[in-house]
């Protein structure tokens, strides 16, 4: 109020006087207005917010339901790929034994075929005859030697092209001489007991067959004589018509056969693959080559499929969550005498258990997805590898129990499924593989025979639920539904504050993001209600919140509404009373503003003199033709500016006088009484404070320009005078030692001392360099002199000197040259 003006002030009196009863009728209406309009309100609010409650509710139902369909789809998928991976091995396996089987039998057949025993004979008794050591080789270059093979080998050789075998052997029993090869490789003629090949595959088949009597076989091993390929051998005993052992036929076993067997790719997939492994003195290596995963023969392998198969078991597991390739294998002994082998049918679990229709391109999970919204689709290991996932994240491949995700919402998750082996949710947080954004996730184990086979989980997206809670039909311009989690974060995207207040946002910024309001406060502590509170954008709304279970967690739904836009129709109720009740105070003001003028616009003039005096404006003048308090008032203005402008003038004098040089100018204090006199004589105290000290310096200086070197300052002096008083006498003390010190140099000089100089560090500055220069012009002066009189003295005691080298300037130089011209004349006339 003492900020007012008094104008205002009577014109507000009058106008209280007129519109307090007109506002006591506006408030009564305008109260039970808002009562009615806020209960319609919150009866709305209330109705959507147990509507949306449903739907979310009926959401996360059906989600269940979904995660039922697909663990039991994924299930039959399991036991459909297990199924048909068994049907495809026993087939292979079956080709594979049969295969074997017909080797023994064309080897035992061989063993007794004319043929074979007529060649045998011939290459025999060339053996005999040409009387071949034990220990030597059989020679095979020799014509009659070429003559037996061209006439006698001819079918055996057709034989191997006919029955696709590698090649075809026959070998003495006792020294081991290959007599016979079809192939004609370089072991033809060698001797497999001290020959080249003595260690080799073909060496130890003999031996075999030679020990046993029998027919017998050798497991593939790389082979000189055949480029060192992997070569498996069979052999069976070659006896006389006597009986007795003689000899052996053997075959090399082709490869090809065995791997068009084994990779035949019909009914699996792109994936599957079928291969033998052998297992020969502890060491378990492959017996085909492998196409999908490159594979050759005799590399090792390893693995708990063949591990279990060499143990003599017939069987099908998961494998690979230590290596991050999840297969499912089938593994089977193979009875094949002589060896022991095995065979093993694999594929990758993400594709058999995720089948694509013919020359479609997403298999059935990617398509489920996209049909019913959902983020992405997992299947993991009950070990924890994710072996498939639709979107092929960064998880994709990774460990949820021990990898870089097992702290993650989905990696938690998937430890209580394992524990509890029920449907299990995640709630929503911030998830690194998927480029942080929030994600929630359920999931559901598929058990068999009371164990986990494995976890099909699903990502949820938030479009799904964004479309329930932003569905607007009644809700105004400022009314919205959201979710709110136990942390306070959001769960839904808010569709009034985009920026802060969406899902992701809220998670990135937690202090921005976050919804602490009482109703949400409430609602976690399980209460059901409506009341008005200050929402999460700073503002006043309805709210209608309730409490939501979502699996094991417990969010909050609230629905709201600005108070503001509530009241909107109350504010017209109130903007049509303001509008009768501005009549009134129109003319109520109207005469006031009349009644206020004649007491107001006086003294306002009065004021506004008072602030130009203080401004230094004098030119506003305060005449008043009254006689009452203000003409009073007006009369002692003009009082003090008048007395004021007296004092500035006298200033102004003084001030002008001083800038012409007239120091002794001073103010005539006597006109002015009180306070003015005071600040009169102030300021003539203050310019002889100044006029002293300059006085004194100006003296000074012209003494010492003169050369008339005064006595040092004694008087005292304060703050920067003292500094001025302080520096010259220093310059006193400078000029005067320096006269004292050119005064010693004089004498010095005088007296013949010319060794002595100027002390210049006694001086600084300018000082110092006067005396160096007086030191080093002495220098330049006695230096050659000083030479000069030695050279003399010397002549003089007849010591001719040597003639002088060293370089002088001017006069100095002419006195260097005469002294070696007397050298010189002096030395002509000695010599």
């Amino acid at each position: 109020m003492k900020n007012i003006r008094m104008k205002w002030k009577l014109i507000g009196l009058f106008l209280l006087v007129g519109l307090i009863p007109l506002g006591i009728v506006g408030w009564q209406s305008s109260r039970m207005a808002t009562e009615a309009l806020t209960e319609k309100a919150y009866w709305q609010l209330e109705s959507v917010r147990d509507i949306k409650k449903a739907d979310i509710e009926r959401f996360f139902a059906e989600r269940r339901g979904d995660m039922e369909f697909l663990t039991e789809t994924t299930g039959s998928f399991r036991k459909a790929a297990f199924e048909k991976l068994e049907t495809v091995q026993e087939l292979k396996k079956a080709q594979t034994e049969e295969f074997f089987a017909r080797v023994r039998n064309d080897i035992l057949v061989l063993s007794k075929s004319e043929d074979v025993l007529n060649m045998y004979k011939h290459v025999k008794k060339y053996h005999d005859e040409m009387k071949f050591t034990s220990d030597g080789p059989y020679n095979v270059s020799t014509d009659e030697y070429r003559k037996i093979y061209d006439e006698y080998g001819g079918y055996l050789s057709n034989y191997v092209k006919a029955y696709d075998y590698y090649d075809m052997f026959l070998i003495c029993a006792s020294h081991g001489h290959v007599m016979f090869t079809a192939g004609k490789e370089s072991d033809l003629g060698t001797n497999l007991g001290y020959g080249p090949y003595k260690d080799e595959g073909l060496a130890r088949l003999w031996r075999k067959v030679v020990r046993a009597k029998k027919v017998a076989i050798e497991d593939f091993a790389p082979y000189t004589p055949s480029k060192g390929q992997q070569a498996a051998f069979i052999g069976a005993p070659v006896y006389d018509h006597s009986g007795k052992l003689s000899g052996l036929v053997a075959l090399q076993i082709p490869t090809d056969p065995l791997n068009t067997i084994v990779q035949r790719h019909s009914g699996m997939g792109e994936t599957g693959e079928t291969y033998l492994v052998g297992r020969k003195d502890g060491i378990v290596s492959l017996c085909s080559n492998r196409v999908v995963k490159k594979g050759k023969i005799g590399e090792k392998k390893s693995g708990p499929d063949i591990d279990e198969a060499f143990a003599g078991n017939s069987g099908q597991m998961v494998k690979g969550e230590s290596t991050g390739d999840m297969e499912i294998s089938t593994y089977d002994p193979l009875d094949i005498p002589g060896l022991n082998w095995a065979i093993i049918s694999t594929a990758n679990m993400g594709e058999v258990i995720a089948p694509k229709g013919q020359g479609e391109k997403d298999d059935f999970f990617a398509k489920y997805i996209r049909m019913y919204g959902y983020y992405d689709l997992f299947l993991i290991h009950p070990r924890g590898k994710v072996f498939y996932t639709v979107n092929k994240e960064k998880d994709y491949g990774t460990n949820m129990i021990s990898g870089r995700y097992a702290e993650s919402g989905i990696g938690k998750l998937v430890m209580r499924v394992l524990e509890s082996k029920e449907f299990g949710m995640a709630d929503f947080e911030p998830y690194e593989a998927s480029n942080g954004e929030p994600a929630a996730f359920i999931a559901q184990p598929v058990i068999h025979n009371e164990e986990v086979q494995l976890i099909v989980a699903l990502q949820l997206s938030l479009d799904a639920i964004n479309t329930i809670m932003q569905q607007r039909e009644g809700m105004g311009d400022s009314g919205e539904t959201y979710l709110v989690g136990s942390d306070k974060l959001m769960r839904s995207d808010s569709s009034i504050d985009e920026t802060n207040r969406s899902v992701k946002a809220s998670f990135a910024d937690k202090d921005k993001g976050s919804v602490r309001t009482d109703a949400v406060t409430q609602a976690l502590e399980g209460k059901t209600d409506r009341k008005i509170i200050t929402g999460y954008r700073g503002v006043s709304v309805l709210s209608a919140f309730t409490p939501l279970k979502v699996g094991d967690t417990t969010w909050v739904l609230l629905a709201e509404i600005d108070e503001d836009e509530v009241r909107k129709p109350i504010r017209n109720l109130i903007f049509s009373i303001l509008k009768w009740g501005l009549g009134i105070a129109l003319a109520v003001a109207i005469l006031a503003f009349f009644i206020a003028k004649g007491i107001a616009d006086p003294l306002g003039k009065a004021a506004e003199s008072a602030k130009a005096v203080a401004a230094g404006d004098f030119s506003i003048g305060t005449d008043m033709a009254r006689k009452d308090e203000i003409g009073v008032l007006a009369s002692a203005l003009r009082d003090m500016k008048r007395k004021i402008s007296e004092v500035l003038e006298a200033l102004d004098e003084q001030i002008r006088a001083v800038r012409e040089g007239r120091l002794d100018a001073r103010v005539n204090a006597e006109p002015f009484d009180g306070g003015w006199k005071s600040l009169v004589v102030g300021v003539n105290n203050l310019t002889d404070t100044f006029v002293t000290p300059i006085s004194m310096t100006a003296k000074y200086l012209s003494r010492i320009s003169e050369g008339d070197i005064p006595e040092k300052i004694t008087d005292e002096f304060r703050g920067d005078f003292n500094d001025i008083k302080n520096n010259l006498n220093h310059c006193i003390d400078a000029v005067n030692g320096l006269v004292a010190e050119m005064s010693v140099l004089t004498d010095a000089a005088m007296e013949g001392r010319l060794s002595t100089r100027g002390n210049a560090g006694k001086f600084r500055g300018d000082y110092a360099r006067i005396v160096q220069g007086v030191n080093n012009t002495l220098d330049a002066v006695i230096g050659p002199l000083n030479v000069a009189a030695e050279h003399i003295d010397r002549v003089s005691r007849g010591d001719i000197p040597e003639k002088i080298t060293d370089e002088y300037k001017g006069d100095f130089n002419q006195i260097r040259n005469n002294l070696n011209m007397l050298a010189d004349a002096m030395n002509d006339i000695t010599h």
